[in-house]
């Protein structure tokens, strides 16, 4: 669980109240939280703290790899520092679109680029 702690001129510092890796009440780890909120400065803290990139989590009804929330936010600072934190660019199961293909369904060649580039398969 993160929580805005102290307001600086530069902006909110991010108080991080539990470990990096831990459930909150509904069930989403912080750093699923801090990608679906488009929290930067979150998301850089905890991959500093070797939060995981990989693990799924249940929001809204359905388990997604934060490089997946990241994706179909269209946040390209987020999925360059997923991807940088080694993020798995194939994330997605049989029934979903993967990271590359929300990429296209938003029509982010940025996002697009940079997920070619690590690795992402087209099929």
């Amino acid at each position: 669980m993160m929580r805005r702690v102290s307001r600086s001129r530069e902006g909110w510092r991010v108080g991080l109240l539990c470990e990096y890796n831990s459930r909150d009440v509904i069930d989403a780890r912080p750093l699923a939280l801090a990608v679906a909120g488009c929290h930067v400065d979150a998301v850089r803290l905890l991959l500093e703290a070797s939060a995981s990139t990989n693990i799924e989590v249940d929001l809204s009804g359905r388990k997604q790899a934060p490089i997946v929330t990241a994706c179909a936010t269209g946040n390209l600072e987020i999925v360059r520092l997923l991807l940088f934190a080694r993020a798995n660019v194939a994330a997605a199961e049989c029934t979903r679109p993967t990271p590359l293909a929300l990429a296209h369904q938003r029509g982010d060649r940025d996002i697009m680029k940079l997920l070619l580039e690590a690795g992402a398969v087209v099929f």
